[in-house]
């Protein structure tokens, strides 16, 4: 079994060779040793050089070209800053957002239980969001929201809806200091 560092390098690999991206030796290392070290990763940079076909390959790649295990949500409507009402246009991407991004959840929410697991020999599947075109303070947001939802629905189960809160609290004391 290869080890998990050896993967990430692999899929980090592969996702530039899709994406057509060529990373410097640093900024691979660092891109490996983040996805190791971290579940959440923020791909930062100018306009053009290949952030989103980067991240939507990296995700092709963890989860083993499982286009159902991924969920790409828009963030605010770029064109709309051309219209007359962009807080109307802004508010509409929010919820058709937030359908997705709870529809995806819904899909793969049942099979995230433990039973599972352990029949597939403690390997759980991984799924991705692909979050682009949001700011720091939307992706807050938008996951707050999610979180909140994800604890109505799993509100049965005390201790779910208690690690449910106990991660909205630490999400929101984290969103707060930045």
């Amino acid at each position: 079994m290869e080890s998990r560092p050896s993967v990430v390098a692999a899929w980090v690999d592969q996702a530039c060779a899709i994406a057509d991206v060529t990373l410097s030796g640093l900024e691979r290392r660092r891109l490996i040793a983040n996805l190791l070290a971290y579940k959440n990763l923020i791909i930062c940079g100018p306009p053009g050089v290949g952030k989103c076909r980067l991240a939507n390959a990296l995700a092709l790649a963890v989860t083993d070209g499982q286009r159902s295990q991924i969920c790409t949500i828009q963030g605010h409507p770029w064109w709309a800053a051309q219209t007359g009402d962009v807080a109307h246009y802004v508010e509409l991407q929010t919820k058709f957002s937030m359908w997705r991004l709870t529809e995806f959840a819904t899909s793969f929410v049942g099979r995230l239980q433990p039973s599972l697991l352990s029949q597939n020999n403690g390997e759980d599947s991984r799924y991705v969001v692909c979050v682009e075109r949001m700011s720091p303070v939307e992706v807050h947001l938008y996951f707050e929201q999610f979180l909140l939802w994800l604890c109505q629905t799993e509100q049965n189960r005390t201790a779910t809806a208690h690690k449910c809160h106990a991660s909205l609290e630490l999400m929101t004391a984290r969103c707060s200091l930045t």
